[in-house]
């Protein structure tokens, strides 16, 4: 896999130096600590708390993403890129630094290599569309992604799909002028705005007869990490990298149950337990429907922790999420909707 050479910065370098890099070189950077491999920045990373960015340490704010080893294959990619929300991950060996293999490189060496399962875009799409009306206010838009548990929203206007709004173009539309001081993410004034203002008009589609392996080239092409899913100007689905990574990983066989986002401590004293309630349940759901997979994907925010799952079981995907206070809290409600889901499934006697 190609592998991209990036700047590199120590932990006490100031932010404001790092995003000045960021935003020439559209890259991600890497942080250093005591000359060892400390984390990630890129341009997300814009989405903190209340920051002078020429006092802030860029160390702060940077990611602790998974790191490859030089010779790496694509499983290995796969399953760093899917344990998180990454654009770049680094590539170390023996300490030293050789760059990051970018999300970008990592789908176009899955479609040359032929990696891909011959799936559709129907097979792998999470549904239903999350819309909101371009005319709300950002603050309704921060309701419901908070509410659903997701990063991005399509917008409509007259019934019709009008842009796409990320939680990443709300943080960018805040230190477009870096000389001044970053005044919290969502400050009140700007709650008020409308959506309309800040949404990207240029929406990147994918009909959902299409091949994975179609998805996987236009997010390559155009160096994005999802594609809304549409019929005549009306949203079906929305189909991401995680996504595509997920259908790799399952390919694979590696595990029946796939969990991302735990980090650090959370990982250490939870990865086990959360695995094995997963394929408990998924051993009782078995007896009844033909199972595949659960997919789970963690975010801590603040003292709260959300959950999104999706189980591909009876021949078609079902989701649920969750958030509440505790880690083993929040999984064990998500298993207990998709517990509710299935049963639903059952009492309708639909064909599996």
């Amino acid at each position: 896999m190609k592998i991209t050479h990036v700047a590199i910065f120590d932990f006490d370098e100031p932010l404001s130096k790092v995003m000045r890099e960021i935003t020439k070189t559209k890259d991600c950077v890497l942080v250093i600590k005591d000359k060892k491999y400390y984390g990630v920045i890129d341009d997300r990373a814009i989405n903190v708390g209340i920051v002078d960015m020429s006092k802030e340490k860029c160390g702060s704010v940077a990611v602790k993403a998974p790191h490859l080893a030089h010779d790496a294959d694509i499983k290995e990619a796969c399953m760093a890129f899917f344990s998180g929300r990454f654009r770049s991950i680094p590539v170390i060996e023996d300490n030293k630094i050789y760059g990051v293999i970018t999300r970008k490189a990592l789908l176009e060496e899955l479609i040359k290599s032929k990696a891909l399962p011959k799936k559709s875009v129907a097979e792998v799409m999470s549904t239903p569309v999350v819309t909101l009306d371009g005319a709300a206010t950002i603050g309704a838009a921060k309701t419901l992604m908070r509410k659903h548990n997701i990063r991005r929203l399509v917008v409509t206007e007259h019934n019709s799909m009008a842009g796409i709004l990320s939680i990443f173009d709300l943080a960018r539309a805040l230190t477009q002028n870096m000389n001044k001081k970053f005044i919290g993410p969502y400050p009140e004034k700007f709650d008020s705005q409308l959506v309309h203002s800040f949404m990207i008009d240029d929406v990147e589609t994918i009909g959902k007869g299409e091949t994975i392996t179609a998805a996987a080239g236009k997010m390559a092409k155009e160096d994005i990490s999802s594609l809304v899913v549409a019929q005549n100007n009306l949203p079906e689905g929305i189909i991401t990298t995680r996504d595509i990574f997920e259908c790799v990983l399952h390919e694979e066989k590696i595990s029946r149950v796939f969990v991302s986002g735990l980090l650090g401590r959370d990982k250490e004293e939870y990865a086990s337990s959360i695995d094995s309630e997963g394929n408990r349940f998924l051993d009782k759901l078995q007896k009844s429907v033909p199972v595949e997979f659960l997919s789970m994907h963690i975010k801590k925010e603040g003292s709260e922790y959300s959950v999104r799952a999706r189980l591909a079981a009876g021949r078609k995907l079902h989701f649920a999420s969750a958030l509440t206070w505790g880690l083993p809290e929040a999984v064990t409600a998500v298993i207990a909707e998709l517990k509710k889901i299935m049963e639903k499934e059952k009492e309708m006697k639909k064909p599996w």
